[in-house]
């Protein structure tokens, strides 16, 4: 039986530059699951490399590409904010921290309440400044909502718990492999190039295991601020021929297909679209033991779980699932049940869908 289309209520959904990270595969898939239940929404950004997926799945954009730049003409920033609040939208949603004074002006023009997702930890022991128009703060993972609320200073009963999800027929087994068979094994990294994802220990560790005579390749994938740091890195380690910088990334599928190893060193992890998405690729995962990886990753059983900043058992990681493929096969087999199962995009949309409608109507969230 097909489901009927919600009511359309109009919302602005504010996203940062639409490149290659968690939480714009986030704000995507969100966006196509809404417009499939009948939501009537645009999303304001500054645009990026991902504005075709968000067309081709139907996700109307406003791109203001001047708003990524520091420096705004007061007057035409004006107007655009102008046109983001046409028709008076009766919700705007914040995705991230980084884009709320844009989305507090949106909601301040059209006098629409305010959400706001918050995907990682704020930097610092900062406390996070709402608006008078923030009705209600989604996190991806029970860990940030803690933290939201111990160093964030935001009370608890405001913020509801909605992870992440996947489409699993985005992910079908088996998934095409974009390398030939046969050649060395491929271990790589995904995602944002930034000092909070760890990619600096990625590096370390695969100099480690070329040290321990392990056979095999590396890959980066992503671009960020790190980048020319982590070429001089990979240079200065003697790594120049095994590792490869894969900059512009669309789709993660298309890295996936080429891995036989992945890994998720980062410091911090709010929860991690890129890292469901590689389970439901069915990828064996090392990754640090951090925030939401901790719900997604049970050492031994669906993935390998080593401390952060350690080169060392991250290696250690990586060797014995390349050693042991039989291990490293069953642990990404239950990895991927787990997030069909658990993490799919669809309930994800429905607690969205059901917690516009209660601040719509005034009425106080119930729990995801």
């Amino acid at each position: 039986m097909a489901e009927a289309p919600v009511e359309a209520p109009g919302v602005v959904v504010v996203s940062g530059p639409l490149d290659y990270r968690g939480s714009v595969l986030h704000t995507l898939q969100l966006c196509r699951g809404l417009r499939a239940r009948g939501l009537d929404l645009r999303v304001v950004t500054p645009g990026g490399p991902l504005e075709g997926r968000f067309a081709a799945g139907g996700v109307p954009l406003a791109v203001g590409g001047f708003l990524a730049s520091r420096w705004v003409d007061s007057l035409r920033r004006a107007r655009f904010l102008a046109q983001a609040a046409e028709g008076r939208p009766s919700l705007v949603h914040a995705q991230g921290l980084g884009v709320l004074a844009l989305a507090e002006s949106i909601a301040a023009r059209s006098l629409a309440p305010l959400v706001v997702t918050v995907h990682d930890y704020p930097g610092g022991p900062r406390r996070v400044a709402l608006s008078p128009s923030t009705r209600a703060v989604i996190t991806v993972s029970e860990d940030l909502r803690q933290d939201l609320v111990n160093r964030g200073g935001v009370p608890k009963g405001w913020i509801r718990v909605i992870p992440d999800g996947v489409d699993r027929e985005a992910f079908p087994l088996p998934l095409a492999r974009t390398l030939p068979e046969g050649g060395l094994p491929v271990v790589g990294v995904l995602g944002r190039l930034e000092p909070v994802r760890g990619h600096r220990f990625f590096l370390d560790a695969a100099a480690e295991l070329t040290q321990r005579g392990v056979e095999a390749l590396y890959l980066i994938a992503g671009q960020g601020s790190e980048a020319g740091t982590l070429r001089a890195q990979a240079a200065r380690l003697g790594l120049e021929r095994r590792v490869t910088f894969v900059g512009h990334v669309t789709d993660s599928r298309e890295v996936l297909g080429a891995l036989d190893v992945a890994v998720v060193p980062s410091t911090r992890e709010g929860f991690g679209q890129i890292l469901l998405e590689t389970m439901a690729a069915g990828v064996p995962v090392a990754a640090s033991g951090v925030g939401g990886i901790l719900d997604l990753i049970k050492d031994e059983e669906t993935g390998l779980v080593v401390p952060p900043r350690d080169p060392g058992a991250l290696a250690d990681a990586v060797a014995r699932l390349l050693a042991e493929p039989d291990l490293a096969a069953r642990m990404a087999q239950r990895a991927r049940a787990l997030v069909l199962e658990r993490y799919e995009a669809k309930p994800a949309v429905e607690a969205t869908l059901a917690l516009y409608r209660a601040v719509r109507d005034g009425r106080e969230p119930e729990e995801a």
